[in-house]
């Protein structure tokens, strides 16, 4: 509870929203936070969206992969990912990136939180989850060419992507460099 609290401040700080805001808070499952910027900040509107939700939009729930989400192009201003980028599988991570550049207005604001590095692009799996943790997966978990796999059951994640600092450049950062202005907090 800490720990994603901390998460939900650090969007807040970074993002000031306000009674014009429209939020879509992304892989949120359970998460609470597109209420907490609509009932503390008066947000216009604020959506929640998770793969296990039911596809399509329903009121304030969208059910989609978060490379394809249901929503017009240039239909939001603020688009949160708390504790669930590192998920992504695949080359996901980078279609999320794309696909939230289509989304939002100019001067628009996409935040993860957090970014997990470590000395080597890797990707920690749990196998005795891979068919049980979302309802949409039949399959075991797509894994990038170039990166090394660990295989942990304590994290009971299908994927938990650690990222060095060279391969996100190469990723994200070089690729969108047009798109977005990046700025990158440590805490």
């Amino acid at each position: 509870l800490e720990a994603k609290a901390a998460q939900h401040y650090i969007s807040i700080l970074l993002t000031s929203p306000d009674e014009d805001t429209v939020l879509m808070d992304t892989a949120s499952s359970a998460s609470p936070f597109w209420k907490i910027v609509e009932r503390l900040y008066g947000a216009e509107a604020s959506y929640r969206q998770d793969l296990n939700f039911p596809a399509g939009v329903h009121g304030f729930t969208v059910g989609s992969n978060v490379a394809n989400i249901p929503f017009p192009d240039a239909s939001l201003n603020m688009i949160t990912s708390h504790c669930s980028w590192e998920h992504f599988e695949g080359n996901t991570d980078v279609q999320y990136v794309a696909e939230c550049d289509r989304l939002l207005r100019p001067g628009g604001a996409l935040i993860i939180v957090p970014l997990y590095f470590a000395d080597q692009y890797a990707v920690h799996t749990s196998p005795h989850i891979w068919n049980k943790k979302y309802a949409a997966a039949n399959e075991p978990p797509e894994f990038d060419g170039n990166v090394t796999i660990f295989l942990r059951e304590g994290i009971r994640q299908r994927a938990a992507k650690f990222y060095t600092g060279p391969e996100l450049i190469r990723k994200i950062l070089k690729p969108f460099a047009e798109q977005f202005i990046f700025f990158m907090h440590y805490y």
